[in-house]
C-alpha cells in the first residue's frame, strides 16, 4: 500500500491499477485449471513481498504470463 509519503503521478497510479487487474485476470484463468494449495501459498508469497515493495519486472506480457505458470 502506497504511503501518503510517497508521491506518484496519476498515470503511474492507474498502470498500477490495470496491473493488478490483469494479476487478478490471470489468476482467475488459472484457477479454471488447476490451482493447488502449493501455488496458492507461492502466489501468497509473491504478493507479500509485493506489498513489502519487492517487484520482479517483465519484459512483455508472454514472459508475465510464463512467470504465472510456472510457479
Amino acid at each position: 500500500m502506497l504511503t501518503k509519503n510517497e508521491n506518484i503521478t496519476r498515470s503511474e497510479y492507474y498502470k498500477l491499477v490495470s496491473d493488478i487487474v490483469l494479476l487478478k485476470k490471470t489468476v482467475a484463468e488459472l484457477a479454471k485449471d488447476q490451482l493447488t494449495s502449493s501455488v496458492i501459498r507461492k502466489i501468497e508469497k509473491s504478493s507479500l513481498s509485493l506489498d513489502k515493495g519487492l517487484g520482479k519486472r517483465f519484459a512483455s506480457l508472454k514472459e508475465f504470463k510464463n512467470y504465472l505458470r510456472h510457479l
